[in-house]
């Protein structure tokens, strides 16, 4: 939240309240109509990502009552990809609301825009004054996620495969 806050101008990145339920809108961009949302699962198949992402779109859809114009799954895959079954509802999301932007941000897409971001707006997201700084602190900050990213998804994939080949999908 706190990065796509500082990806959009003041006040038009709204969190949503989670008290009765977010109607599958993990961020709100008031000037676009853009829903974000996030997804970010310890371990999950591909069939299940796949519907993750069919049912949050169309929950957002009917939640907005048909004013959604922008749509972006964020996900967090170590390898910064999705899946067959996944791309498959994304282009199937594509193909039935063609006037409807949608978009998938996944780790790198998402370390891109943090490097564009202004200075100030890094130093109240990461702390440090110079440019040079920065440009350290965000290389770290993204090498230490990867790395714990890679990490969670290596025993994840050890623990699939140790598991009946019956049961992995």
């Amino acid at each position: 939240e706190e990065l796509a806050r500082k990806l959009h101008p003041v006040g038009d990145f709204q969190r949503v309240r989670k008290t009765s339920g977010d109607g599958a809108l993990d961020g709100f961009v008031i000037s676009s109509q853009l829903v974000y949302q996030v997804y970010a699962p310890v371990q999950t198949t591909d069939a299940e990502t796949a519907a993750k992402i069919s049912a949050d779109f169309a929950t957002a859809l009917k939640t907005l009552a048909g004013q959604l114009k922008n749509w972006v799954f964020v996900h967090n895959h170590p390898q910064a990809a999705l899946s067959k079954l996944s791309v498959a509802a994304i282009n199937d999301l594509r193909n039935k609301h063609s006037k409807i932007e949608i978009a998938v941000l996944d780790i790198d897409s998402l370390w891109e825009k943090l490097k564009a971001l202004p200075e100030d707006s890094l130093n109240t997201l990461f702390g440090g004054s110079t440019r040079g700084e920065k440009e350290q602190i965000i290389t770290e900050d993204i090498s230490d996620l990867q790395k714990e990213v890679s990490a969670g998804f290596t025993k994840t994939q050890d623990a699939l495969n140790k598991l009946p080949s019956d049961l992995e999908t």
